[in-house]
């Protein structure tokens, strides 16, 4: 459970970086560059290995590996769009919702996880309590749910390759780190190709905040998904509750620190949401 915790604490920790940078009117673009080779240099330190030893480790299984990188990247260009076109709510929406994807592919590849009518009614009860807790009234903007439902199915996508790799060839912390390490050396590297493009179009004033948040930013980007993976492993018999007990974990505590931090306004159904989730969590730590 602890390793569950510190995943939710981390993902959380990533938006209020954002929520800075979005406020200093920093470009997101070089942060998130700095972040992903920060986070790539903390693994190969924590693993206490080399890029050459993580192809060895690692075997074969590079194409997941591969296409989950890419899809982080893109998945981000993906979001400022989203939200630019259709708003917050409707991108945080198809975020959260995409855990469902994992969910179902944990059904059937994973030979300790299954099927009950319990964990549906869970499901079904998480994805009410997510909508309700991040709805936001937005009638002023005319709403696209094209590119939402692509995000869904790009973020649902990568999320089922991670627990692909768990099941099959992630068993323990060496190869977590690993693992975790090789998907945000090819989004940085793919980030930086763009950069190189993209770049040159826009004057960028490099700022202390530019590393020092790149460098925070990389080290609970990496936690999210290491402690993730770890969450998978040690409560493997629930692997399915794990992706649901971690969006719901990442949604309360994203919004107590919206409301006390940062001071944002809550509606009577962000309450009812909040509340639901909560109960839902406690279900689960009982039931699971």
């Amino acid at each position: 459970m602890i390793y569950l915790l510190l995943s939710i604490l981390c993902s959380a920790l990533i938006l209020i970086v954002f929520k800075i940078a979005a406020r200093k009117n920093f470009p997101p673009l070089l942060l998130v560059i700095i972040n992903y080779f920060s986070a790539t240099f903390l693994g190969y330190y924590l693993s206490n290995t080399t890029p050459w030893q993580s192809v060895q480790i690692l075997g074969n299984h590079w194409l997941p590996i591969v296409i989950i990188g890419s899809i982080y990247i893109l998945a981000f260009f993906l979001m400022g769009e989203t939200t630019k076109r259709s708003g917050i709510a409707v991108t945080t929406i198809a975020s959260k919702m995409s855990f469902v994807v994992p969910v179902v592919v944990s059904f059937m590849i994973d030979p300790n996880d299954s099927f009950s009518i319990k964990k549906a009614a869970i499901i079904t009860a998480t994805i009410i309590a997510v909508v309700l807790s991040i709805y936001m009234k937005d009638d002023s903007k005319s709403k696209s749910w094209l590119l939402p439902l692509v995000l869904f199915g790009l973020i649902g996508f990568s999320d089922s390759l991670i627990k692909y790799m768990q099941t099959y060839h992630v068993k323990d912390s060496q190869s977590s780190s690993l693992f975790t390490t090789t998907l945000f050396t090819v989004s940085g590297l793919i980030g930086t190709v763009v950069w190189i493009f993209y770049g040159p179009k826009r004057k960028l004033i490099f700022k202390p905040f530019a590393l020092i948040g790149g460098l925070f930013l990389g080290a609970v980007n990496f936690g999210s998904l290491y402690f993730l993976i770890n969450a998978l492993n040690s409560i493997n018999a629930n692997s399915s509750m794990v992706f649901g007990m971690n969006n719901l974990g990442v949604v309360i505590l994203s919004i107590l620190i919206a409301v006390f931090i940062f001071q944002e306004k809550l509606l009577k159904i962000n309450k009812v949401g909040v509340l639901m989730s909560i109960l839902i969590v406690l279900v689960m730590m009982i039931s699971f």
